[in-house]
Protein backbone atom coordinates (compact mmCIF):
# COMPACT_ATOMS: atom_id res chain seq x y z
CA UNK A 1 0.00 0.00 0.00
CA UNK A 2 1.02 3.72 -0.56
CA UNK A 3 2.23 5.41 2.27
CA UNK A 4 0.04 8.35 0.36
CA UNK A 5 -3.30 6.69 0.27
CA UNK A 6 -4.63 9.36 2.55
CA UNK A 7 -3.48 11.94 0.84
CA UNK A 8 -5.57 10.69 -2.37
CA UNK A 9 -8.23 10.25 0.03
CA UNK A 10 -7.99 13.64 1.09
CA UNK A 11 -7.98 15.05 -2.30
CA UNK A 12 -11.25 12.94 -3.58
CA UNK A 13 -13.05 13.83 -0.58
CA UNK A 14 -12.27 17.54 -0.66
CA UNK A 15 -12.90 17.96 -4.30
CA UNK A 16 -16.10 15.90 -3.56
CA UNK A 17 -17.43 18.08 -0.83
CA UNK A 18 -15.74 21.74 -2.25
CA UNK A 19 -16.30 20.87 -5.83
CA UNK A 20 -15.59 23.84 -8.33
CA UNK A 21 -18.12 25.80 -6.64
CA UNK A 22 -15.74 26.55 -3.22
CA UNK A 23 -16.75 27.91 0.36
CA UNK A 24 -19.64 29.72 -0.23
CA UNK A 25 -21.32 27.09 -2.09
CA UNK A 26 -20.43 24.75 0.35
CA UNK A 27 -21.51 27.21 3.55
CA UNK A 28 -24.91 27.50 1.59
CA UNK A 29 -25.69 23.43 1.68
CA UNK A 30 -24.56 23.57 5.20
CA UNK A 31 -27.25 25.93 5.73
CA UNK A 32 -30.04 25.01 4.14
CA UNK A 33 -29.27 20.96 5.40
CA UNK A 34 -29.34 22.32 9.20
CA UNK A 35 -32.58 24.98 8.69
CA UNK A 36 -34.41 22.03 7.06
CA UNK A 37 -33.49 19.89 10.23
CA UNK A 38 -34.44 22.23 12.38
CA UNK A 39 -37.66 23.18 11.15
CA UNK A 40 -40.53 21.58 12.63
CA UNK A 41 -42.00 18.48 11.01
CA UNK A 42 -45.69 20.19 10.17
CA UNK A 43 -43.66 23.23 8.27
CA UNK A 44 -41.48 21.52 5.77
CA UNK A 45 -42.38 21.17 2.44
CA UNK A 46 -42.38 17.52 0.66
CA UNK A 47 -38.94 16.28 1.45
CA UNK A 48 -36.46 16.61 -1.01
CA UNK A 49 -34.86 13.15 0.12
CA UNK A 50 -32.00 12.82 -2.71
CA UNK A 51 -30.89 16.31 -2.07
CA UNK A 52 -30.62 15.64 1.95
CA UNK A 53 -28.84 12.71 1.47
CA UNK A 54 -26.20 14.24 -0.98
CA UNK A 55 -25.45 17.03 1.50
CA UNK A 56 -25.49 14.52 4.24
CA UNK A 57 -22.92 12.21 2.74
CA UNK A 58 -21.02 15.50 1.94
CA UNK A 59 -20.82 16.31 5.71
CA UNK A 60 -19.32 13.13 6.20
CA UNK A 61 -16.78 13.45 3.79
CA UNK A 62 -15.93 16.69 5.85
CA UNK A 63 -15.37 15.30 8.55
CA UNK A 64 -13.47 12.11 7.29
CA UNK A 65 -11.42 14.30 5.25
CA UNK A 66 -10.57 17.18 8.35
CA UNK A 67 -9.98 14.28 10.58
CA UNK A 68 -6.95 12.44 7.81
CA UNK A 69 -5.66 16.32 7.68
CA UNK A 70 -3.44 16.82 10.58
CA UNK A 71 -1.01 14.55 9.67
CA UNK A 72 -0.96 15.37 6.09
CA UNK A 73 -0.67 19.34 5.98
CA UNK A 74 2.59 20.91 5.21
CA UNK A 75 4.38 23.32 7.28
CA UNK A 76 3.48 26.96 7.46
CA UNK A 77 6.10 28.78 6.42
CA UNK A 78 4.89 32.59 6.25
CA UNK A 79 6.03 34.32 9.56
CA UNK A 80 3.83 34.86 12.34
CA UNK A 81 2.36 37.84 12.73
CA UNK A 82 -0.13 39.48 15.15
CA UNK A 83 -1.91 41.70 13.14
CA UNK A 84 -5.48 40.52 11.86
CA UNK A 85 -5.71 42.57 9.17
CA UNK A 86 -2.32 41.45 6.98
CA UNK A 87 -3.43 38.33 7.71
CA UNK A 88 -6.81 39.04 6.33
CA UNK A 89 -5.36 40.61 2.91
CA UNK A 90 -3.02 37.46 2.67
CA UNK A 91 -6.14 34.92 2.69
CA UNK A 92 -7.89 37.60 0.92
CA UNK A 93 -5.30 37.24 -1.93
CA UNK A 94 -5.40 33.04 -2.15
CA UNK A 95 -9.60 33.96 -2.40
CA UNK A 96 -11.64 34.96 -5.82
CA UNK A 97 -13.74 36.81 -3.88
CA UNK A 98 -14.61 38.26 -0.73
CA UNK A 99 -17.45 35.47 -0.22
CA UNK A 100 -15.16 32.72 -0.06
CA UNK A 101 -13.53 34.32 3.55
CA UNK A 102 -13.48 31.90 5.85
CA UNK A 103 -16.54 34.03 8.23
CA UNK A 104 -17.10 31.36 10.84
CA UNK A 105 -13.33 31.41 12.19
CA UNK A 106 -11.75 34.20 14.30
CA UNK A 107 -9.02 36.19 13.44
CA UNK A 108 -6.56 34.05 15.37
CA UNK A 109 -7.47 31.29 13.70
CA UNK A 110 -6.80 32.66 10.56
CA UNK A 111 -3.27 31.70 10.69
CA UNK A 112 -3.46 28.26 11.85
CA UNK A 113 -6.53 26.73 10.85
CA UNK A 114 -5.85 23.22 11.66
CA UNK A 115 -6.38 24.39 15.55
CA UNK A 116 -10.02 24.24 14.72
CA UNK A 117 -9.25 21.33 13.54
CA UNK A 118 -7.58 19.78 16.62
CA UNK A 119 -10.55 21.51 18.73
CA UNK A 120 -13.47 19.89 16.77
CA UNK A 121 -12.20 16.40 17.45
CA UNK A 122 -11.13 17.09 20.82
CA UNK A 123 -14.77 17.65 21.58
CA UNK A 124 -16.59 15.05 19.94
CA UNK A 125 -14.69 11.45 17.73
CA UNK A 126 -15.34 11.32 14.56
CA UNK A 127 -17.82 8.47 15.23
CA UNK A 128 -19.99 10.98 17.40
CA UNK A 129 -19.97 13.88 14.69
CA UNK A 130 -20.92 11.46 12.53
CA UNK A 131 -23.47 9.99 14.46
CA UNK A 132 -24.87 14.08 14.75
CA UNK A 133 -24.69 14.01 11.01
CA UNK A 134 -26.55 10.90 10.59
CA UNK A 135 -29.75 11.64 13.46
CA UNK A 136 -29.77 15.13 12.17
CA UNK A 137 -30.93 13.37 8.81
CA UNK A 138 -32.98 10.97 10.43
CA UNK A 139 -35.23 14.23 11.69
CA UNK A 140 -35.02 15.98 8.46
CA UNK A 141 -36.27 12.91 6.67
CA UNK A 142 -38.70 11.28 9.45
CA UNK A 143 -41.92 12.88 11.07
CA UNK A 144 -40.08 13.87 14.28
CA UNK A 145 -38.37 16.99 15.38
CA UNK A 146 -34.46 17.29 16.06
CA UNK A 147 -35.25 18.88 19.60
CA UNK A 148 -36.99 15.24 20.20
CA UNK A 149 -32.92 14.63 20.20
CA UNK A 150 -31.44 17.80 21.18
CA UNK A 151 -32.00 20.73 22.64
CA UNK A 152 -31.55 24.12 20.46
CA UNK A 153 -28.50 24.80 22.37
CA UNK A 154 -26.92 21.47 21.08
CA UNK A 155 -28.04 21.51 17.83
CA UNK A 156 -26.35 25.11 17.35
CA UNK A 157 -23.45 24.11 18.45
CA UNK A 158 -23.16 20.94 15.79
CA UNK A 159 -24.15 23.62 13.21
CA UNK A 160 -21.64 26.12 14.20
CA UNK A 161 -18.49 23.66 14.48
CA UNK A 162 -19.92 22.23 11.54
CA UNK A 163 -19.41 26.06 9.46
CA UNK A 164 -16.41 26.06 11.48
CA UNK A 165 -15.05 23.01 9.80
CA UNK A 166 -15.86 23.74 6.32
CA UNK A 167 -13.91 26.95 6.73
CA UNK A 168 -10.67 25.56 8.19
CA UNK A 169 -10.25 23.00 5.84
CA UNK A 170 -11.24 25.11 3.08
CA UNK A 171 -8.76 27.35 4.22
CA UNK A 172 -5.89 25.19 4.64
CA UNK A 173 -7.09 23.73 0.76
CA UNK A 174 -6.50 27.76 -0.46
CA UNK A 175 -3.44 28.41 0.87
CA UNK A 176 -1.87 25.41 -0.44
CA UNK A 177 -0.89 23.76 3.33
CA UNK A 178 -2.33 20.31 2.13
CA UNK A 179 -0.07 17.77 0.82
CA UNK A 180 -0.20 16.31 -2.44
CA UNK A 181 0.00 13.42 -4.12
CA UNK A 182 2.96 14.69 -5.98
CA UNK A 183 4.83 16.19 -2.70
CA UNK A 184 4.33 12.50 -0.77
CA UNK A 185 6.12 10.85 -4.07
CA UNK A 186 9.21 13.19 -4.25
CA UNK A 187 9.43 12.75 -0.19
CA UNK A 188 8.95 8.78 -0.76
CA UNK A 189 12.09 9.65 -3.75
CA UNK A 190 14.39 11.76 -2.09
CA UNK A 191 13.96 9.28 1.34
CA UNK A 192 14.75 6.26 -0.72
CA UNK A 193 17.96 8.15 -2.65
CA UNK A 194 19.14 9.11 0.71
Amino acid sequence: MKPYTDIERIQTLLHEFFGDEGLNFATERISDFFQYVFSAPCERSEPEVSRLLYIHFDLLRLIEAAYLLPHNLLPDFNQPTENFITTAKQIRAELESWDEFPSHLKPQEWRKPETVIDEFFELQTIDEWKDAVQGSLQSAIGCSSISERLTEVQFGFIVIQIHRLADAVWLLKVTGRIKTVELAEAEEDETTNS
